[in-house]
């Protein structure tokens, strides 16, 4: 009748305007085409492959007239302006989120061979600095064996979770100090005698390994150290984590007058569970004096 063939109209329409919507929110996953081969059926199509695949099609021809509009370029352009610099505000959205002790990136514990390292007091011994610091339990590690002990972090929500952890902690007792600001690393000026990174570099995006490797090099004090635990050292695209490796941090590093003391795999029992066999540690040496600084005096 009319009125059926009108209301498979609308319902049609009201499937192909379905469609273009799961398709902007799924990024054209394949999960649109099985929901469209589901949804096909309901609103009076033939849900078969060939169909499915035509209107598919037509959908796309609209998710992509829709990104290039004034409107959906400007959001693009605005969703993460720092990334590129390694400055994503990404991680504030996460941590606004919430992120519970143990999940996604946070540990939950101070690295163990973070700890063997103190505890055997391998280190140079002044002030440590933890870039990309999240809740903060290397920090207070550091504090714990005397350091006088930062964590810089770019999200405001991850320092005022760090700071809450803190005062669980008695770091008042400790025979260091602990502090936690908000910034970015990359515009650090103090200097520090170790220099501690455990998953920051495999956070900020490759266009920005330069700047990181650049900014090590400033912050360290003379006879320093800069500790990488290098994490994950995987087969994969894109990130974060994006993935990382011994030779990357070598590439990165010797050419600024690093050298390394100590650059391994990290044995199983020194891992946080689940990054055993992905995990590496890296302890460089810079001299940042000038040749002529260095002579010895006759």
């Amino acid at each position: 009748s009319s009125s059926s063939s009108s209301n498979k109209m609308v319902s049609q329409y009201s499937f192909v305007h379905l469609l273009n919507c799961m398709s902007l929110r799924s990024t054209l996953s394949s999960f649109s085409f099985i929901s469209c081969r589901i949804a096909a059926g309901a609103a009076g199509f033939n849900s078969n492959t060939s169909c499915c695949n035509n209107i598919f099609k037509s959908s796309l021809l609209f998710f992509h007239s829709t990104t290039t509009s004034k409107n959906m370029s400007k959001v693009q352009l605005a969703d993460d302006p720092g990334k590129e610099h390694g400055e994503s505000a990404n991680y504030e959205k996460l941590w606004s989120e919430g992120i519970e002790k143990g999940e996604k990136w946070d540990t939950g514990t101070p690295s163990p061979m973070l700890v063997k390292l103190l505890k055997d007091g391998v280190l140079p011994k002044g002030k440590a600095c933890v870039p990309g610091c999240g809740r903060g339990y290397d920090v207070i590690e550091f504090a714990r064996h005397g350091y006088d002990a930062i964590g810089l972090d770019i999200s405001k929500t991850g320092v005022k979770e760090a700071q809450e952890f803190a005062k669980t902690q008695d770091v008042e007792k400790m025979s260091g100090s602990v502090d936690f600001a908000v910034g970015s690393f990359f515009d650090e000026k103090n200097k520090y005698n170790v220099v501690y990174d455990y998953t920051f570099l495999c956070a900020i995006d490759p266009k920005a390994h330069d700047r990181w490797a650049d900014t090590m090099q400033r912050v360290l004090a003379d006879g320093g150290e800069l500790v990488t635990l290098i994490f994950p050292i995987i087969e994969k695209e894109g990130g974060p984590p994006y993935a990382v490796s011994i030779d990357m941090y070598k590439k990165l590093l010797e050419p600024r007058g690093f050298k390394p003391v100590q650059l391994e795999m990290i044995p199983d029992d020194l891992c946080h569970n689940g990054r055993e066999g992905k995990t590496a540690i890296g302890r460089w040496v810079v001299n940042n004096k000038t040749e002529e600084e260095t002579q010895p005096n006759n």
